[in-house]
């Protein structure tokens, strides 16, 4: 991993204590820019800009008066500056603003666009028509080369991905960010958390072929005791997972794997409120307000609908157990709908408060944008241990009938059979099924019409006495290629990764598994998945040299491309407790 030397935070309108920002800012050989909104006080009598070369220190000043305009000279080139405001009156001097910051370069093509900016994405340095930057969309998603330098956004970002859910709280939350680049050619990236007041944090890194790296929310002063969503723009394709964990023990923790675009409906399956906490993040990438609809699907009764706005660029938390008398204690699902065509982004958090601990279990699950006929689960296991639920939901107006076939580890079916009723949800217990209640076993579930439905999976532990937990559901079709870029094994909190691999085809899978090693390095494993059956395999048992490491893994079906479904689970000692966390989440299918 590589950051560039112009790395800055976001150049967004940044509120201040007196006044604020704008986004005008460009930067020249030897000199910068900026361009501030007046503050509406009307004692104020003048502004003085500060810089230097290092965030909090300034070492030059200026007092422009009235203006709200200025050059700052005699800067050095490649050197980069951070800026700040203050606005003052007769009596008194405001508090600076917050700060800005850039690389002073030269612009060969005088476009307001730093060439080492420029080279470092691919861009033109030199050519005419690169000249006016405002009309330049490298990436064509809308926003203008000039908008992306001026936020430290991607200005080739073809690919995009999205994580609605993240918290940064020093002493107790923590989110980390996993990117796993599979490819041939290395990646340019930038990561941009969206806070939920809407501004931006941005991160720019290079990202090697075959290589992976982790970024921590604990790195980003920016983000302290903030909400905020994720955005990961690349010129590549990645592989990216989330981990949140809390209190300093990491006694808790859920993940969940990154979205590939927003969408104007979304479905979340699993849900309950009191004495559990059930949160919906709703992320708005876009450059307009999102007016948005949530449809409560309960097991019982009419669904209960309730109106949010959500801020551009930002993320919006809503609280559903306050949500009314109807929503303050039952199981739930959830239909959220843009209702002005702003696609947006939805996951589902919950908790418990577990083992003497506010907070003490948590799961997060990302919601689907349509509901299908099929579902697979390679996952799944209900014993003395775990208590394991499967979650449907039905949002047509007909009853649905939905077959399961269960894979145990053998080799060995059970098949069962569930009805839905329309806009309803319904809960299973596997536990509760003598067939079924000591043992792993993956699952697929159809629809005997071919009338879609949703489905998740919930695995709480341990059994009698709940302190964590963690939920799944997105996978619709097999595939013959996976990539997981979140992994790790022991550690100082005894880490161990598992591959859960399900083979739902009549002939046998030759599988290989390859470990790509965060700061270098591969390792790679065949096995064999047998003919309908499902298969656990410890990363850490199958690969003694990665204990003590971070690693992405890519499982691939080799010779005649056998499908299967993949996921993977993680564990650890949270809170001086075996097994005391744990998370989950789906791979994700690269081939078909």
């Amino acid at each position: 991993m590589y950051a560039p030397p112009w790395q800055t935070l976001s150049r967004r309108a940044l509120l201040l204590a007196l006044l604020f920002m704008s986004s005008a800012f460009t930067a020249e050989a030897g000199s910068v820019s900026l361009t501030w909104n007046a503050n509406p006080e009307p004692d104020v009598v003048g502004y003085v800009v500060a810089w230097g070369t290092a965030r909090g220190t300034f070492t030059g000043s200026l007092d422009v008066g009235l203006r709200t305009t200025v050059r700052v000279p005699n800067l050095r080139d490649g050197v980069r500056y951070y800026f700040a405001v203050r606005a003052y009156t007769a009596i008194q001097q405001g508090s600076l603003s917050a700060q800005v910051a850039t690389v002073v370069g030269l612009d060969a093509d005088r476009n307001g666009l730093s060439d080492a900016w420029e080279t470092w994405y691919g861009l033109n340095t030199t050519s005419v028509a690169t000249r006016s930057a405002g009309a330049m969309d490298s990436d064509g998603d809308g926003v203008p080369d000039s908008v992306e330098y001026q936020r430290g956004t991607h200005p080739r970002g073809t690919e995009v991905q999205y994580l609605p859910e993240g918290v940064q709280s020093r002493g107790f939350w923590e989110t980390q960010i996993a990117l796993l680049n599979p490819g041939t050619t290395s990646a340019k990236v930038v990561v941009v958390f969206e806070r939920a007041d809407g501004q931006l944090v941005t991160h720019p890194l290079e990202l090697g072929s075959r290589s992976r790296a982790t970024l921590s929310s604990a790195a980003f002063s920016d983000l302290e005791g903030i909400d905020f969503a994720t955005r990961i723009e690349s010129d590549t394709p990645l592989v990216v997972d989330r981990t949140v964990s809390w209190d300093s023990t990491a006694y808790g923790g859920h993940a969940e794997t990154a979205l590939p675009e927003p969408a104007l409906r979304w479905y979340v399956t699993e849900g309950a409120t009191s004495p559990f906490s059930l949160f919906y993040l709703i992320q708005n990438p876009d450059e307009r307000a999102a007016q948005v609809r949530v449809t409560y699907l309960l097991e019982s009764g009419e669904p209960v609908r309730r109106t949010y706005e959500v801020a551009p660029h930002s993320r919006k938390t809503i609280f559903v157990n306050g949500e009314g008398p109807r929503l303050a204690a039952v199981p739930v699902s959830g239909v959220i709908e843009s209702l002005n065509d702003v696609p947006i982004i939805a996951e589902r958090a919950l908790y418990l408060d577990a083992a003497g601990r506010g907070w003490g279990a948590g799961s997060a699950s990302a919601g689907v944008t349509a509901a299908s006929p099929r579902w697979f689960f390679a996952e799944g296991a209900a014993n003395t241990w775990f208590d394991l639920f499967y979650l449907f939901a039905n949002p047509s107006d007909e009853t649905i009938t939905v077959r399961a076939t269960y894979l145990l580890p053998g080799g060995g079916r059970v098949r069962r059979s569930y009805e839905i009723p329309p806009h309803r949800r319904r809960t299973v217990h596997l536990n509760a099924d003598p067939r079924l209640a000591n043992t792993a076993a993956s699952a697929t579930f159809e629809s005997v019409d071919r009338k879609p439905f949703l489905a998740e999976r919930s695995m709480w532990w341990p059994r009698g006495g709940w302190y964590e937990s963690h939920t799944n559901g997105r996978v619709t079709a097999p595939g013959t290629r996976w990539a997981i870029a979140d992994g790790e094994s022991g550690g100082p909190r005894a880490k161990a990764t598992y591959v859960l691999a399900a083979n739902t085809d009549a002939s046998d899978a030759s599988i290989r598994i390859t470990l790509v090693f965060e700061g270098g390095g591969e390792a790679s494993r065949r096995l064999t998945l047998a003919a309908n059956s499902r298969a656990t395999w410890d990363i850490g048992e199958a690969f003694p040299g990665a204990v003590g490491r971070r690693y992405g893994i890519l499982v691939e079906s080799l010779g005649d491309g056998t499908p299967i479904v993949v996921e993977r689970a993680t564990y650890w000692n949270g809170g001086s407790l075996p097994f005391g966390a744990g998370t989950s989440a789906a791979a994700v299918r690269l081939s078909p």
